[in-house]
């Protein structure tokens, strides 16, 4: 499945937005991750849930979430293949996938599709 991923562009690579993978938050191009998926909450007396990947089903649906990350740094949305993916229960908008692998870079736009910085 195609998806969307906010990710943030530093240091000439891609990296998440909060947690990692295996200790890092730098993303591998072209690489299959496994989320390291344990239950999480996104706030005080919120349901537990299984964490993975945070993506969306469609470039806008990713664009429209961009508006609430406040700290100045740069991002992009990436078109990501994802794989074993659920609701995220506290947001319609996000999915939660346990497999996912960026396709590539590039000026194309199968690959890069849009920036916003900060």
């Amino acid at each position: 499945m195609i998806a969307y991923k906010i990710v943030e562009e530093k240091d000439a690579g891609l990296f998440t937005l909060y947690h990692g993978v295996n200790g890092s938050r730098r993303l591998p191009i072209g690489e299959w991750l496994e989320a390291d998926e344990r239950l999480v909450v996104d706030g005080y007396g919120q349901t537990p849930y299984l964490s993975g990947f945070h993506v969306f089903t469609t470039q806008s649906a990713a664009e429209r979430y961009l508006p609430r990350f406040t700290a100045e740094r740069s991002l992009e949305i990436v078109r990501v293949e994802v794989g074993e993916t659920r609701p995220k229960p506290t947001n319609g908008d996000v999915l939660l996938a346990a497999k996912m692998r960026i396709r590539g870079r590039g000026l194309d736009a199968s690959t890069r599709v849009g920036y916003r910085f900060k």
